[in-house]
């Protein structure tokens, strides 16, 4: 693949929620690029530069804001975490964007073939990371997902508007993909995120020690 993800130091040995976890992304863009360049390939190891800029933002005691990062770790727990408490959610947690190549500046959106670009590195990221939940940020991203094996739905109680669920083969086991709003769209809320992700992860559980469970 052509742009490494992000794997904690325990990921795969141990996780607070029960399965592996990989948070997927959308695109992203290189800021040390000047002046921007758009559609030049990422870093290999952008998705490790990710997390490590923030964590060490937050060591210096001049935390830089990340609503993408800081949110898709608290949304499992339901509330705005802090860093040391993030870090830990990380190191058992795996991280990657989909687009692998530079949106050149931000708030630029990627084009049809650039999202094209990214469905054989996320099956690659499957099959090497083999995460029992995938949870993928943003409405445009599971809009353009590569077809899925299998599909499902979540029910939440209270609501009478189930969301679906996509499996994914993943060398020889099975990854359970969900979506939610990206974390830096209007009116998004834990309140609101992390009952489905509650519900989602129960769904994905119940499918692990049942495969027959729909």
């Amino acid at each position: 693949m052509a742009v490494r993800p992000f794997r904690g130091k325990y990921y795969g040995e141990v996780s607070p929620f029960g399965l592996p976890i990989l948070v997927l992304g959308e695109p992203s863009y290189n800021s040390e690029h000047h002046p921007c360049k758009r559609g030049e390939l990422l870093p290999p190891d952008w998705n490790n530069r990710i997390i490590d800029c923030v964590r060490r933002s937050a060591a210096s005691g001049k935390p830089e804001k990340d609503n993408t990062i800081t949110r898709a770790a608290g949304v499992f727990y339901g509330e705005w975490r802090s860093w040391d408490q993030r870090w830990e959610f990380w190191q058992s947690s795996a991280f990657a964007n989909f687009v692998q190549v530079d949106m050149g500046c931000h708030g630029q959106r990627p084009t049809d073939s650039e999202w094209e670009g990214g469905k054989g590195p996320f099956q690659e990221y499957l099959n090497e990371l083999k995460p029992g939940f995938v949870l993928a940020l943003g409405a445009a991203l599971w809009g353009h997902l590569p077809p899925a094996r299998g599909r499902g739905e979540v029910h939440k109680d209270g609501e009478l508007e189930p969301k679906p669920y996509y499996l994914y083969d993943c060398g020889g086991g099975c990854s359970f993909v969900f979506g939610i709003n990206h974390p830096i769209s209007r009116r998004w809320s834990y309140a609101t995120w992390t009952p489905w992700v509650e519900a989602a992860l129960n769904t994905a559980r119940l499918r692990r020690r049942n495969p027959l469970f729909t």
